[in-house]
C-alpha cells in the first residue's frame, strides 16, 4: 500500500423503522468520518472530514509519534484512533499525551492504557486489520442492526467525567466466530457508533436555538 489509505466511512441514518433486529449491508452513504492508514506518518486526508486513524500494527519510536500527533492534532482537533495489541508500545502505554478531542478504541484485553475498552477478541481484530490491509473496503467491514448496543454513549460520558471506564459486556455465549461473508471490524464499527451519537447530539442541542429564530 502506497501512501496513506483514505476511504469514506458510512454513517448508518437514524430512525429506520425495522420492527426487529436486523443486520444492515454496508451501503455507500454519506459520511463526515474518514478512514485514514497512515502508514507514512503524514497527514494528507480532507481536513473537512473527522479521521478515523488506524494505528494498529503500525511501529515507530515514541519521538516521532509524538511529532506527528501534534500535527494530526493542529489538523483535526476531533478523531477516533483505533490501537491493538500489534500496535507500538509507545501508543499503548501512558508515555503519549492524547490531544482532547480525541477518542482512543482499543480490544478490551488489550491492555492500552487509556483507551475506551471494546469487546472484540484479538483474533477477530486481526482479521479485520488484515482484511483492510490486502485492500477490503472499509464499508465492506461495517455491519449494523437496528438495535445498536448503547454502551459506547454511557461510556463516552463516564469518560467525560472522569470516572473510570468500563470493559464492555462479552459477547453474548454462543455467538458465532465472524467469517469470511460476516467479519465485522468492530473497533471501526463502534467509532460509527460513537460519532453518531455526537452529531445526533449535536442536533438536538441546536434545535432550540432554530426554533428561536423562525419565532
Amino acid at each position: 500500500m502506497k501512501g496513506p489509505a483514505s476511504v469514506r466511512l458510512l454513517l448508518l441514518a437514524l430512525g429506520l423503522g425495522l420492527s426487529a433486529p436486523h443486520l444492515l449491508p454496508a451501503a455507500p452513504l454519506p459520511a463526515n468520518l474518514e478512514w485514514v492508514y497512515p502508514e507514512k506518518w503524514d497527514t494528507t486526508w480532507p481536513q473537512d472530514r473527522v479521521p478515523v486513524l488506524d494505528l494498529r500494527g503500525l511501529v515507530e519510536e515514541a519521538a516521532v509519534i509524538e511529532s506527528w500527533i501534534q500535527r494530526a492534532a493542529a489538523r483535526s482537533p476531533r478523531a477516533y484512533v483505533l490501537i491493538n495489541q500489534s500496535s507500538a508500545a509507545a501508543l499503548r502505554t501512558a508515555e503519549l499525551a492524547w490531544p482532547s478531542g480525541w477518542l482512543v478504541l482499543a480490544p478490551a484485553q488489550s491492555g492500552v492504557v487509556g483507551a475506551l475498552p471494546i469487546a472484540v477478541s484479538a483474533e477477530n481484530d486481526g482479521r479485520a486489520v488484515a482484511a483492510l490491509r490486502t485492500g477490503t473496503a472499509p464499508e465492506s467491514l461495517l455491519h449494523f442492526t437496528v438495535e445498536k448496543e448503547r454502551y459506547d454513549e454511557a461510556a463516552v460520558v463516564r469518560k467525560h467525567r472522569g470516572i473510570a471506564p468500563s470493559p464492555t459486556p462479552p459477547p453474548a455465549e454462543g455467538t458465532p466466530p465472524a467469517t469470511a461473508e460476516t467479519l465485522t471490524d468492530t473497533l471501526m464499527q463502534r467509532a460509527v457508533h460513537l460519532e453518531l451519537a455526537w452529531l445526533r447530539r449535536q442536533q438536538v442541542s441546536a434545535a432550540p436555538t432554530a426554533g428561536k429564530a423562525k419565532s
